[in-house]
């Protein structure tokens, strides 16, 4: 009895919605767009347009397609607008009846098409603009001129660089006073006047830290290190939040000059919204011939409240694969932001190493500490000290050293992405002046790796790389092992077996003093997330400090998918060798190769 009330009860609200013309889901229809004067202001419309989004999307009823159709004429007479078109007409029929004129009440069942139609009118230049008052006498803004195409986002880019200008000297509230534009649309001229009102100069006052609770505040201002007293300008309030959003302490920064101002000075306000202070994470990699690598760490942001940063690492490398064995690493870091000045960093670290090569295998542990001074984003340079204890076992004997190091090193790091760059280059450099404690030889250790991007038309990126590598000093026997450089294996020469290239001493296989890695990649994004890859890589080693031609080359090419995962591509690579050597060997990982 209760199912068939059901039952009539919905009949009964089916055929009243009939009646009373309740909206229906409509199904996707057809929009065209036409009378664009190029292409360029045709996606332009396209893009800016909520018909065209929504045309696709099923269950959207006629009634919120008309309402999109009646929003359009203002949406795409301002796409028009800002390209010069200030005497533009547009039209939008929904089967036939200009969308202007239909009511909410109208009842449609059903939309089959859409039509858009531009009568753009003549392209607008500019006549008389003025933008004033000026920093300084410049030469003439060309896009400015008369004559010069008039569109609005010319004269908007213009007025900001006005007010960035004023601003760079210290008027940090220098606003837009007012502004007229008028369009004559005899002459097809644009006439604008835009008046500038510079207010006074300013210096920095005091940064007050807000929403802080764990990171003291007193660090806030250490690390953001914004010159009290100096010129206010935006550019010195960028780095500030950029120091402290480096530091890895906060979630989010936003640093905004306080009012009133305290006469000539303005103090900032710093508010902070904290990250959490711990966090763990892991990795792995995987390649057919050097076996499978698993990593993982843990991170305290906060360690001490002063946004001091400690580390954990622990990695398995070699599991299953034919490196000799598996190698193990445990590494503590300890980093403190805005030690000597708010660019430069002291570090600390522990580093426990277990190496099993095909060749020896290595015991270590190295004490390390130093300075980190980050000139720029993009540019920073490392100099520390270090001590450290080996135990190498080989085919010519057991051997243990003590070594005091003095490292240096620089990374210039200007890709456009980390870790799938179209554009720009990287360039990381070490030198490891090293003497050895209780006698032995001294050197220098020397790496250097070099990286280059260019992209062709968005899709197609050729990538370079060169590393090299030199120890000078000791000879080849009393170089401690782990100190020399082999080639082979997926960082150096893919297709080639891991550390197959070295040094053939008393017929052991050993690494040599020299080392030259050369790749070369051309990567193809395709349609989707899918991207193609082919690369060719060749490496040299050598028993001298610097190549001569004494050592030896190999080489090896293949072919790779990428799937982008949002984080980072996908990396499969195979590859085979070039000349000596067999076999295919098969890398997978995140993150291009280089």
């Amino acid at each position: 009895m209760v199912t068939r009330v059901f039952l009539i009860g919905v009949l009964a609200l089916l055929v009243m919605g009939q009646i009373i013309g309740l909206p229906r889901p409509a199904a996707a229809f057809q929009v065209t767009l036409s009378g664009a004067p190029n292409p360029e202001i045709d996606a332009a419309l396209r893009a800016g347009s909520l018909l065209v989004e929504r045309a696709e999307q099923e269950g959207r009823t006629p009634f919120e397609a008309v309402s999109d159709a009646q929003a359009d004429y203002a949406r795409l007479l301002g796409v028009l607008y800002a390209q010069g078109y200030f005497g533009a007409q547009v039209s939008i029929a929904i089967d036939g009846t200009e969308a202007a004129q239909m009511s909410a009440l109208t009842r449609l069942p059903a939309i089959d098409r859409a039509a858009i139609r531009i009568v753009p009118g003549p392209a607008f230049v500019f006549g008389r603009v003025r933008l004033a008052p000026q920093v300084a006498p410049s030469d003439p803004d060309q896009t400015l001129q008369p004559g010069a195409p008039a569109r609005i986002d010319i004269l908007r880019a213009a007025a900001e660089q006005a007010l960035g200008r004023w601003q760079d000297q210290g008027h940090a509230k220098a606003r837009i006073a007012a502004q007229a534009l008028s369009a004559d649309h005899r002459t097809a001229r644009l006439n604008a006047d835009i008046k500038i009102a510079p207010g006074p100069v300013f210096r920095f006052g005091r940064l007050r830290p807000a929403g802080n609770s764990a990171v003291r505040s007193a660090r806030i201002v250490e690390m953001a290190g914004l010159p009290q007293g100096a010129l206010f300008t935006p550019d010195e309030l960028d780095r500030a939040a950029q120091r402290l959003q480096r530091s890895g302490a906060f979630q989010s920064v936003v640093l905004e000059p306080r009012d009133p101002p305290r006469g000539a000075q303005l103090d900032v306000t710093a508010q902070i919204t904290e990250a959490k202070p711990r966090r763990i994470g892991f990795g792995a990699e995987l390649s057919g011939q050097d076996g499978l690598m698993i990593s993982g760490y843990w991170l305290h942001r906060n360690l001490l409240g002063g946004a001091e940063r400690l580390r954990l690492d622990g990695e398995i490398k070699g599991i299953a694969g034919d490196t000799g064995g598996e190698d193990y690493r445990a590494l503590a870091v300890f980093e403190r932001p805005a030690t000597l000045n708010e660019d430069t960093n002291f570090y600390a670290n522990a580093d426990l190493e277990h190496r099993n090569e095909a060749s020896f295998t290595a015991r270590q542990i190295t004490l390390e500490t130093g300075f980190e001074r980050i000139a720029t984003p993009r540019r920073r340079y490392r100099l520390g000290a270090a001590v450290r204890r080996g135990l190498i076992r080989s085919t010519s004997g057991e051997s243990d050293y003590s070594l005091l190091l003095m490292p240096f090193g620089l990374t210039f790091d200007y890709k456009d992405r980390p870790l799938d760059a179209k554009t720009g280059y990287y360039a990381a450099i070490d030198l490891d002046p090293f003497a050895a404690l209780g006698g032995g030889q001294g050197g220098l250790l020397a790496r250097a790796d070099l990286r280059a991007y260019h992209s062709f038309d968005g899709r197609l990126t050729a990538a370079l790389r060169a590393q090299i590598g030199s120890l000078s000093g000791p000879s080849l026997t009393e170089a401690p092992d782990d100190f020399l450089f082999f080639s082979g294996g997926g960082g150096t020469v893919r297709g080639q077996s891991y550390q197959s290239l070295g040094v053939m001493q008393g017929g052991n296989l050993t690494g040599g003093r020299a080392f030259t890695a050369l790749s070369a990649e051309l990567r193809l994004r395709t349609s989707g997330k899918l991207g193609w890859v082919a690369f060719v890589d060749t490496g040299y080693v050598g028993p001298e400090a610097f190549p001569d031609g004494s050592g030896a080359w190999h080489s090896g090419a293949g072919v790779g998918l990428r799937y982008d995962t949002g984080l980072g591509p996908l990396r499969l690579d195979t590859a085979v060798p070039l000349g000596d050597g067999s076999g295919l060997h098969l890398y997978v990982g995140i993150g291009q190769a280089f």
